[in-house]
């Protein structure tokens, strides 16, 4: 029963306990609170809730089969005392809600790494002239992690190689940022439209990634400074992932708009393994990082005004999908378990980890 335990709805926070489920069954991130000592006091930060949340489910689960949900009311308390805009009881987003707190976490666990004293803001080093695109990522990630030191950076941060081609004079300039997550576009069909709800359309996971990393012109006002014209020029914009984090979490952008807000139920063909080595940079594309095996779907069911969310997640003991849904949990059909990919058009956040080629 470690880990298979419901989360009780405490007014409109299934987007929350969605969350919670899927960050919970990352086993990776779980063991480093499962790994602390929960003891008096500590649930006076998000940390120390978050670590005695991860304890009362994986160590003390609820025993009681009348019983298999506890609340995260503690949890929920801490959380909103910090950050008032998730206290009450609104409906949030989900991926927004993650944001949050692995930002808490991390800022808590950064500071432990770095003996309360904080990190010594380093400025971002020089690019000396012929330096190669690899080394200068791997540079500039160093650089980032130093400032950034914790065990959810370990995890969670990739790199995106970023190369600016001037249309003018052909010169290009090649950037590297960091990301915690994805978010990637939905792409449209023929006729330029999204999906319908209706649709018989199904878009492949790849075909996020395809649009995510296509060129982009840049054009009039959106034209770059060009380092070597001294000038905005015309350019092309072409983006790769350049260093892949043992832990991958992308957002499906379903949500559009801003004054009208939608919701794009377009289905997903969603693969369990995932190959990304075509839509690596050049540097990193056959180093054996590329591939991912899914193990956690938060899922959004409804629309922008009246939403639920539940979650997938795969058990790391048993080896057995599992769906979340507020305090009720049960063993997942097989419409996930069964086949190399399913369709879904309510998945919305899907979490990846890393793995080798030939793994089960």
């Amino acid at each position: 029963s470690e880990g298979i335990v419901g989360l009780r709805n405490l007014g409109n926070t299934c987007f929350m306990n969605s969350m919670l489920q899927c960050l919970s069954h990352t086993p990776k991130m779980t063991e480093i609170f499962l790994r602390r000592d929960k003891g008096a006091g500590q649930a006076k930060s998000i940390l120390g809730a978050y670590t005695e949340l991860m304890h009362s489910m994986w160590k003390d689960p609820p025993c009681s089969p009348y019983i298999p949900s506890l609340s995260p009311s503690a949890f929920k308390t801490r959380f909103s005392k910090e950050y008032p805009r998730f206290s009450g009881y609104s409906q949030h987003d989900a991926q927004e809600f993650m944001r949050f707190l692995v930002s808490a976490l991390h800022d808590e666990l950064k500071e432990e790494c770095y003996g309360g004293k904080g990190p010594t803001r380093v400025p971002r080093p020089l690019t000396p002239e012929g330096m190669s695109a690899a080394a200068k990522g791997r540079r500039d990630l160093e650089w980032y992690k130093s400032l950034e030191k914790s065990p959810l950076a370990d995890l969670f941060v990739g790199q995106l190689k970023s190369c600016l081609n001037c249309s003018r004079c052909d010169h290009t300039s090649v950037t590297f940022d960091p990301f915690w997550d994805l978010a990637l576009p939905m792409p449209k069909s023929l006729h330029g439209q999204y999906s319908s709800y209706h649709s018989s359309g199904v878009v492949e996971l790849e075909s996020c990634f395809s649009q995510f990393t296509q060129e982009e012109p840049l054009k009039g006002s959106e034209s770059p400074m060009c380092g070597r014209c001294r000038k905005a020029c015309p350019s092309v914009k072409k983006m790769n992932i350049h260093t892949f984090p043992p832990i991958l979490v992308l957002q499906l952008k379903r949500f559009s708009g801003w004054t009208y807000r939608t919701k794009l139920e377009t289905p997903v063909n969603i693969p369990h393994d995932l190959d990304l080595s075509p839509y690596a940079s050049q540097e990193t594309a056959d180093n054996g990082q590329c591939r991912y095996k899914l193990y956690a779907i938060s899922n959004h069911i409804g629309n922008v005004f009246s939403g639920h969310y539940t979650a997938w997640a795969k058990h790391h003991l048993s080896r057995q999908w599992y769906t979340f849904n507020d305090a009720s949990v049960s063993r997942h059909c097989s419409q996930v378990t069964a086949r190399p990919r399913f369709q879904s058009r309510e998945a919305y956040i899907l979490f990846y980890r890393q793995s080798k080629a030939g793994e089960n």
